[in-house]
C-alpha cells in the first residue's frame, strides 16, 4: 500500500503516514457468514406432485383431470413469483429412468436459473400419471434437494391420496430430519376417505406444517399463490434482518480498533533522526513501504486498523541515526488488549537505557 502523507496544521511538524489500513480478516469472515451469498431473497420452493394413475380422474365439475389442474395452477404460481425464487420439481411414483446420475423422481433440481425448464416440465403430458408410489420415500428424498442453511425452504405436496408406503404416518415418523428453515404444506385434491385425510394430517403435524383439503369447487391456484407469496415476503424480511445484523457487526468491529503512533522525542544531541526498522503484529510483519525517518518532534501513524477483540502483541524496532551512523534498538514488545467497540491507542517513544536504546509505550482506550 502506498504511504500517504498528511501535514499537521498546528504545533510542531507532525507527519502522519498511513502504512496499514484495512480490516482484520476475522471481520470479513463474520460478515461472510451473515451475509447471504446467493441473492437478495433466497427462497427455495419445491413441488412434490402425485402422478399416480388416479390423477387422470376429474375432481371438478368441468371434468378437467386433476393432473391438468395441477399443471395449470403450478405454472400460474411460477409465473407470479419473482425470478429470484429458486424452484424445483419432484414427482411420485418416479419414472422408470431419470437423467444420467440423477434420482428419477427429481425432475427439475431447485434452481433460480431453470425457471423456463421448470415451466416446460409442468405439463400434464410430461407428468404422465401411472401406477402408485410411496409419498414417504419421496418426502425423505426431497429433504436432500434443498441446500443447507437458514434460507426459507418451501415444500408443497399436491396429491389425491395418502400413499404412506405401507406404514402409517400416524404410527411412524419420517426417518430423515427435515432441513432447517423448511415450511411444509400438503394440498389434497378431492380426498373423500377420512382415513386418507387423517394420514395426511398426521404427516403435516409431524412436519410442523399444514394440510389443506380441497374440494371440487376450490381453486388450487388461489390456494398455492398466497402460500408462496407469504414465504417470499418472510424470506425477504429475514434477509433484511440479516443485512441489518451484518451492518451492526461491521460497525461494531470497525470501532474495535488498534491505533499505533510513533513519536521521536529524542534530543538532537543523541539522534539526528530515528528510522522504523521493523513492526510485527501478533508475530506477522507489517510491511514498511518506505524508509520511515523521523526528525526530533516528528511523529507518524504506523497503522489504524480494525482488530478482533482480545490480546495482541506489538513488537517494534528502530535505528537511531547520528552523524550518518545507525545504532539499532532492542525490540520493544507490548502486549495490548483490544476491547470490543473501543479504540486502543498506543503511543511509542524511543528512549535510552544502559548500553542500549529501546521503546517506551503509552496506552489509552476510549
Amino acid at each position: 500500500m502506498t504511504a500517504a502523507k498528511i501535514s499537521n496544521a498546528s504545533g510542531p511538524a507532525f507527519r502522519t503516514l498511513f502504512l496499514c489500513s484495512g480490516r482484520f480478516p476475522a471481520i470479513l469472515l463474520l460478515i461472510a457468514l451473515l451475509w447471504p451469498a446467493r441473492g437478495f431473497c433466497d427462497l427455495y420452493v419445491e413441488f412434490l406432485i402425485d402422478r399416480s394413475g388416479s390423477m387422470w380422474a376429474s375432481s371438478s365439475q368441468d371434468k378437467v383431470p386433476k393432473i391438468v389442474q395441477v399443471a395449470e395452477a403450478v405454472k400460474r404460481v411460477a409465473n407470479k413469483l419473482p425470478p429470484d425464487v429458486a424452484m424445483g420439481l419432484r414427482v411420485y411414483p418416479p419414472p422408470a429412468k431419470g437423467a444420467a446420475g440423477r434420482d428419477p423422481g427429481l425432475q427439475i433440481p431447485i434452481d433460480k436459473e431453470k425457471r423456463e425448464e421448470f415451466l416446460e416440465a409442468i405439463e400434464a403430458s410430461r407428468l404422465n400419471p401411472r401406477g402408485r408410489g410411496s409419498l414417504r420415500e419421496q418426502i425423505e428424498r426431497a429433504f436432500q434437494d434443498f441446500p443447507a442453511g437458514k434460507d426459507t425452504k418451501l415444500l408443497i405436496v399436491i396429491c389425491d391420496g395418502a400413499d404412506p408406503g405401507g406404514v402409517s404416518f400416524c404410527e411412524k415418523a419420517l426417518g430423515a430430519a427435515r432441513p432447517q428453515g423448511l415450511r411444509f404444506y400438503i394440498i389434497s385434491l378431492n380426498v373423500e376417505r377420512p382415513s386418507d385425510r387423517d394420514e395426511l394430517d398426521c404427516l403435516s403435524r409431524q412436519m410442523d406444517g399444514k394440510s389443506i383439503h380441497l374440494s371440487s369447487s376450490d381453486s388450487l391456484a388461489s390456494t398455492l399463490l398466497p402460500i408462496a407469496r407469504m414465504a417470499h415476503k418472510d424470506e425477504a424480511a429475514r434477509q433484511r434482518r440479516v443485512a441489518e445484523e451484518r451492518r451492526r457487526i461491521e460497525e461494531l468491529l470497525s470501532k474495535t480498533r488498534l491505533k499505533v503512533e510513533i513519536h521521536n522525542t529524542l534530543d538532537p544531541f543523541f539522534a539526528d533522526s530515528i528510522q522504523i526498522d521493523q513492526c510485527l503484529l501478533d508475530g506477522k510483519e507489517v510491511p514498511l513501504q518506505t524508509p520511515l525517518k523521523l526528525k526530533q518532534g516528528e511523529g507518524l501513524l504506523l497503522f489504524d486498523r480494525a482488530m478482533a477483540e482480545g490480546s495482541h502483541q506489538l513488537a517494534l524496532r528502530y535505528l537511531k541515526w547520528k552523524d550518518g551512523k545507525a545504532v539499532p534498538s532492542v525490540e520493544g514488545i507490548l502486549d495490548v488488549r483490544v476491547e470490543e467497540g473501543k479504540t486502543t491507542h498506543v503511543q511509542c517513544f524511543p528512549r535510552g537505557a544502559l548500553f542500549h536504546w529501546e521503546f517506551t509505550f503509552k496506552t489509552q482506550t476510549k
